[in-house]
């Protein structure tokens, strides 16, 4: 591991005073996502030294949602290196996490991690998110997507899939404006222990757009 990421996962895991086994974990999935790197690009070059300081640092934020209760159904839209899900999955094995994303070579990379971690609270799916609604719609407690699209398209994209009172939680950045979206309310959340200059919004549906989504 290299040692940026492997000092940024010490200042993490006691700032959030996580337990050995959970830190124990991370450090092989941030292994994981190093060696995967080198053939498949799962993260930029430039991010190469921040793996822990900002995308295990930022995934460990989406933990703090209060909507986190345990046995619900999350889903990560868009999951490529596993940010937020396998996160979630690893720190949370009370909630069960579909890790979600289009593309073979993240599939296959998510799989391998969901295997070598033993993440039996989640599974991958290779599939569209247009596609999954015609499957799953109403099914989700929560959504999570970290750096997949704009929020009024991942707002068209979760809103289906998500249950009555159910959240889409993801990531932007502080100076970014909020336009109101129907359907939904939104909250803003500080993040914390990371480097990143960003903020959670956290879009609950409201009940009555449930007949739209259908």
């Amino acid at each position: 591991m290299r040692v940026e990421n492997k000092t940024g996962l010490l200042q993490l895991c006691a700032r959030a005073a996580l337990s050995e086994e959970q830190a124990a974990g991370l450090y092989r999935y941030v292994e994981l996502v190093e060696r995967w790197t080198g053939r498949c690009n799962l993260v930029s070059k430039n991010d190469l030294n921040r793996i822990a300081s900002k995308h295990v640092a930022d995934s460990w934020n989406f933990t703090r949602v209060a909507g986190l209760l345990a046995g619900v159904q999350v889903l990560d839209m868009g999951s490529g290196a596993g940010f937020p899900g396998v996160v979630l999955a690893l720190l949370r094995p009370d909630v069960r996490v579909t890790l979600l994303d289009s593309r073979r070579q993240r599939t296959l990379f998510l799989r391998e991690a969901v295997e070598q971690l033993g993440l039996a609270n989640a599974q991958v799916l290779r599939q569209r998110a247009e596609e999954l609604q015609q499957s799953r719609s109403n099914s989700f407690d929560l959504v999570t997507a970290r750096a997949v699209a704009g929020l009024e398209e991942l707002w068209v994209w979760a809103q289906p899939l998500l249950r009555p009172e159910g959240f889409l939680v993801t990531q932007k950045g502080l100076q970014e404006e909020v336009e109101p979206l129907a359907g939904a309310t939104v909250e803003s959340i500080p993040m914390l222990h990371t480097i990143s200059e960003s903020r959670l919004l956290l879009l609950r549906k409201e009940r009555s757009s449930e007949r739209q989504s259908v």
